[in-house]
């Protein structure tokens, strides 16, 4: 599941395999204008992936620059520990808008 949903996305920087505490995981660049987020697809258990985009660094047009660094691995690693412990309490269902490619 890890290797399909990353082969079928777009993105900006080769896929670098992870480790997110212990979680297999694979790290991609999302594009998003003039951009390449850092976003982090960690395999929770067989069936269920968290997708997580960090949106700090962007600086836009602003000057002086006013964006925040990207955020160490080890950050990604505390929202993953966040995730796991409050996913038993949300029903998860199958649903929303149609997937899109491209």
């Amino acid at each position: 599941m890890l290797e399909r949903w990353t082969a079928s996305e777009r993105h900006c920087s080769r896929p670098e395999p992870v480790s997110v505490r212990g979680l297999d995981a694979v790290l991609l660049g999302r594009p998003l204008a003039d951009q390449c987020q850092p976003q982090y697809v960690v395999r929770l258990d067989a069936d269920t992936l968290a997708i997580i985009t960090d949106n700090g660094g962007y600086r836009g047009n602003a000057a002086p620059p006013s964006g925040v660094p990207y955020r160490p691995i080890e950050d990604i690693g505390h929202l993953v520990d966040w995730i796991q412990a409050e996913l038993p309490r949300v029903e998860l269902v199958p649903g929303g808008p149609p997937a899109t490619q491209g």
